[in-house]
């Protein structure tokens, strides 16, 4: 008799949903156990990878990180394991799109994402941030949670309005040693001193987060150029178009905002790329999520700040 393919251990694979060059990610739905019946994201590494000791690894230490994280806007981690020999990571299975489907549909319809929309989104998303960043181990201990993944495809709004933080398979954790100086994430988001390689800190992910707010209100990458090695220049340069000049409602302040989460300057003044000397003319980047939040909490509306308002937002993109 031939195994049904769709079934893995106590799962149902109902859809495949992504797939990287890492993992495959379906849409399953647990058979037995406390949480039978359950739909989840189920994030499956490669069986080609099965036997690649960096790979399982990788995964191994991104299903234990994510086991420590609870947040309500960071995605919940239902189990993990391996079945088969096959490492797996079920989580919660947001039914919804991600930011990177909206800019999609406002750019294929020639609109923009409400301002109060954009920063309620990325006000929430950098508490969630914020909260990974000051997670502890069990015994109080900073775990030093760096995510260097924060782009526009790893931000997800559910249907019922609910903004939600995932995927944190490159994440550097200072407590277990892992790379620090490992260029990872994509590269129009990648903070201008991981590029010189001096690391990453969580004003790093407050660079990426500042890019995906830049490319929510103008529907335009922040930094991009004919080439990579050009934009990773403009990155470290820190040469942008500033928003309300792509945007003229964009009000001063918001604009400020923006372009300093995305400021080439942590404050760090021994960072700096001799080759730009004039980097100083640049904002100090906020040192943390908590400081960019509270940054954006006063500039919108805050009756945005329903689901039911989010929803309504997202389904009027996609009309």
């Amino acid at each position: 008799m031939v195994a049904d393919q769709r079934l893995f251990g106590d799962f149902r694979l109902e859809k495949l949903i992504g797939q990287g060059g890492m993992a495959e990610v379906y849409r399953a739905r647990i058979l037995a156990g406390e949480n039978m019946g359950k739909t989840v994201a189920l994030k499956r590494l490669h069986s080609r990878l099965s036997e690649d000791p960096m790979a399982a690894d990788l995964f191994r230490r991104e299903a234990e990180l994510t086991r420590t994280l609870h947040h309500p806007n960071i995605i919940e981690v239902v189990q993990t394991g391996s079945i088969n020999d096959r490492l797996y990571i079920a989580m919660d299975y947001i039914d919804g799109v991600n930011l990177d489907q909206l800019l999609t549909a406002c750019r294929r319809r020639d609109i923009f994402m409400p301002i109060d929309f954009c920063c309620f989104v990325i006000h929430t998303v950098a508490r969630a941030l914020h909260a990974a960043h000051r997670a502890t181990d069990g015994h109080g201990n900073l775990l030093g949670i760096v995510h260097r993944d924060v782009a526009p495809g790893n931000v997800f709004i559910s249907e019922r309005g609910e903004i939600k933080l995932g995927d944190f398979g490159v994440a550097h954790v200072a407590s277990v040693g892992s790379a620090k100086d490992l260029v990872a994430g994509r590269d129009v988001y990648i903070a201008p001193e991981q590029l010189q390689g001096k690391g990453v800190t969580p004003a790093s992910d407050v660079f990426a987060l500042g890019a995906v707010f830049y490319e929510m209100l103008t529907n335009k990458i922040a930094f991009t150029t004919e080439s990579r090695r050009a934009t990773f220049r403009r990155i470290i340069a820190g040469e942008v178009v500033p928003p309300s000049r792509l945007r003229p409602e964009i009000s001063a302040e918001l604009a400020n905002v923006v372009l300093t989460a995305i400021s080439p300057r942590t404050g760090d003044e021994s960072l700096l790329d001799k080759t730009f000397g004039s980097i100083r003319r640049f904002p100090v980047r906020f040192k943390d999520a908590n400081a960019f939040a509270e940054a954006i909490a006063p500039l919108y509306d805050p009756a945005i700040g329903t689901q039911l308002a989010i929803s309504h937002v997202v389904h009027s993109l996609f009309r």
